[in-house]
C-alpha cells in the first residue's frame, strides 16, 4: 500500500514538472515577441536616411506648422523632423517607413486652396431712389484675410513746437477716410463663412468745435460672420442717415474662380 501510495506521488509531481515547462515555453515566447514589438524603428542607425520633403500649397505659416503637427503625431517619436519655414520644406532623418508615412500626410494634406471673389456693392438711396452705385471687388483664397483700402489721408495737427530761431512748427497725424474692407472667408457645406468688417468714414462739413483744425469725422461699422451661398447676392446691413431720407445699403456676393 505504501508503494502504491509513492508511484501515485511521483506521478503527481511529473504531471505539475510536465504542465509547468508547457505553461512556461509559451510565456516566453511571447516575452520574446513583445519585446521585439516594442522595439524602436530608429534603434538601427544603418536603417536611417535623409530627406527632404517641400510643401507647395503652404503658403502661411500657420498651414505649414499644423502639417507639421500632423505629421508629427503619426509617425514614431524618435523620428527627427524640422520644418525650414524659409524654404517651405520639411527635414526628416528617418527609416524609409517612416518618411513613407510623411509623404502620404503631406500628399493629403497639402492641396490648393480654393479661390474666391467677393464683390461688395455700396447703393446709396434718396427716399425709394437709388442715386449711386459703388463696387468694390476682391479675391481672397480660403482662410486667409485680404484688406482693401480706398480713400483719402486727412492731415490734423497733433501739436507745435517752436524752434532755435523762434519760429514755430506744428507736427502732424494722418487720419485715412473713404471705405476700409476685411474679409476672411472660409468653405462649409452649400457656400462660404465670411467675416467681414465693412467701414465707412468721411470729414464732415460742419466744423468743430475744438478748432478749424480738428475735422468732425463721420463713420459706420459694418462687422459680422455670415453664412453666404455662391453666386447669391446677401445684403450685410443698411444704414440710415439721420435726419434724412438717405439710405446706404452694403451688399455682398462670392463667386468660386476656377
Amino acid at each position: 500500500m505504501q508503494s502504491n501510495c509513492r508511484t501515485a506521488s511521483s506521478r503527481t509531481f511529473l504531471r505539475g514538472i510536465l504542465t509547468a515547462a508547457l505553461v512556461a515555453l509559451p510565456l516566453s515566447a511571447i516575452t520574446a515577441h513583445a519585446q521585439q514589438s516594442n522595439k524602436s524603428p530608429c534603434a538601427n542607425p544603418g536603417n536611417q536616411i535623409y530627406k527632404t520633403l517641400y510643401l507647395s500649397n503652404a503658403v502661411q505659416p500657420n498651414d505649414a506648422n499644423e502639417i507639421l503637427v500632423a505629421i508629427r503625431n503619426m509617425i514614431d517619436p524618435c523620428v527627427k523632423i524640422y520644418l525650414v519655414a524659409a524654404q517651405n520644406a520639411v527635414v526628416m532623418n528617418a527609416p524609409q517607413e517612416q518618411i513613407a508615412i510623411a509623404e502620404k500626410l503631406i500628399q493629403d494634406l497639402d492641396r490648393p486652396k480654393k479661390t474666391y471673389r467677393l464683390t461688395f456693392t455700396i447703393t446709396d438711396f434718396d427716399g425709394v431712389n437709388k442715386t449711386a452705385t459703388r463696387h468694390y471687388a476682391l479675391i481672397v483664397a480660403s482662410g486667409q484675410r485680404v484688406t482693401l483700402k480706398q480713400g483719402s489721408k486727412v492731415p490734423i495737427i497733433t501739436g507745435k513746437y517752436v524752434k532755435d530761431e523762434g519760429a514755430s512748427e506744428t507736427q502732424n497725424t494722418y487720419l485715412d477716410v473713404g471705405m476700409n474692407f476685411d474679409a476672411t472667408v472660409h468653405p462649409c457645406a452649400g457656400g462660404l463663412e465670411l467675416l467681414s468688417k465693412i467701414e465707412q468714414s468721411s470729414v464732415a462739413q460742419e466744423p468743430s468745435e475744438i478748432g478749424p483744425h480738428d475735422p468732425i469725422v463721420h463713420q459706420a461699422v459694418i462687422e459680422g460672420v455670415t453664412m453666404l451661398a455662391l453666386g447669391k447676392p446677401l445684403v450685410l446691413g443698411s444704414l440710415d442717415l439721420p435726419d434724412s431720407n438717405k439710405r446706404t445699403e452694403i451688399s455682398v456676393l462670392a463667386e468660386a474662380l476656377p
